[in-house]
């Protein structure tokens, strides 16, 4: 399979950042990452009239993950991507309707963190207007989390591969630009439709957390401790007095 690898992340508003390079070598790569973004964006709307556009934003976090999707239907087949939506075939996507829509997509999501399998959680989702889907223009947008321990410090890896490939599905999928030093992103590869992407990082806890030592030795010492001195205090009591 053919793979591609990146150490470029993007920022919230979805143009590409270089992580880990210094301030001029990020000003030498600006021209050709923009080139790149606007070369990956010319494909997206040529494509986008009959087909469905799964865009997928990962922000690794020092305890934790979170996913954006923004899922976008082209004209072409939004009537049978609104088929899906509204069960109920009332004309509306009603709020069950939507987390429904939404759970369904995160099924489709497999995600690997350091090679254990992970459950993305729905956390909130926004619909556009039936209009704006059928318009090809309507984005619907699902913010998920992805659980599990902090990070320790050393290397890790994050894997997500989207399997949603109903109506001619197209992805797109980056990291975000970590908001914190304590993650660093490495590299990113991606496979060559971008349903599947891969993102080494690296942890650098600020405040690395200090596992208790157990000591369960110390309550009995304590008792053995009184016990001793209750003995010895007993001992000294029952002892004749010398005349």
């Amino acid at each position: 399979m053919t793979t591609a690898s990146s150490s470029a992340a993007v920022d919230r508003t979805g143009f590409p950042q270089q992580i880990g390079a210094p301030t001029g070598r990020r000003l030498r790569n600006l021209g050709l990452a923009l080139a790149l973004g606007f070369a990956a964006s010319t494909q997206v709307q040529a494509h986008r009239i009959d087909e469905y556009l799964h865009a997928a934003f990962v922000a690794i976090r020092p305890a934790g993950v979170e996913l954006q999707l923004s899922l976008t239907p082209g004209q072409a087949v939004a009537e049978a991507v609104l088929v899906e939506m509204d069960s109920d075939r009332d004309g509306r996507v009603s709020e069950l309707e939507q987390r429904a829509y939404a759970e369904s997509i995160l099924k489709h999501l497999r995600i690997d963190i350091d090679d254990a399998a992970a459950l993305p959680r729905l956390e909130s989702v926004r619909f556009p207007e039936v209009s704006a889907v059928r318009d090809g223009v309507g984005v619907v947008e699902l913010k998920a989390a992805v659980p599990c321990a902090p990070f320790a410090e050393g290397a890790h890896r994050f894997r997500i591969q989207n399997r949603h490939t109903n109506h001619s599905t197209i992805h797109l999928a980056n990291a975000l630009q970590p908001e914190t030093a304590e993650i660093e992103i490495v590299r990113q590869t991606r496979d060559f439709t971008q349903s599947e992407l891969v993102i080494e990082f690296t942890a650098h806890p600020l405040h690395p957390a200090t596992p208790k030592v157990k000591r369960p030795w110390l309550p009995i010492a304590v008792i053995i401790g009184l016990g001793a001195a209750l003995a010895a205090t007993l001992s000294r009591r029952s002892k004749p007095a010398r005349n």
